[in-house]
């Protein structure tokens, strides 16, 4: 755990600071409903990560429990869905600058 951190938690801030950055600097062709429903997303998934799966991983360490091995696998059933829907919405946001820049 300790070791992922290292490399998760530069990624995880570059996105945050990348969510934050597409808000004040949205390009004109992206509405802004989509990109603030995008910092949500991604707000959630970090709500998730700290409010709910950390705490799981720490009591992980106490030692191994079949029954928060399985609910740490229901929590990121949940952010993967939501980085999934976060995904699609990324690409939709792309597909529409590319659209818009190409009609001018």
């Amino acid at each position: 755990m300790q070791r992922t951190t290292w490399l998760v938690v530069p990624v995880m801030l570059i996105e945050l600071l990348s969510a934050i950055l597409l808000i004040s600097i949205r390009p004109p062709f992206v509405s802004s409903v989509l990109v603030i429903t995008g910092l949500i997303l991604l707000t959630s998934i970090w709500a998730i990560t700290f409010l709910l799966l950390l705490p799981q991983h720490n009591r992980l360490e106490e030692g191994y429990d079949e029954i928060i091995n399985h609910r740490l696998v229901n929590i990121n059933w949940l952010r993967t869905t939501l980085w999934s829907v976060r995904a699609v919405l990324t690409g939709i946001m792309m597909f529409l600058t590319i659209q818009g820049y190409q009609a001018m």
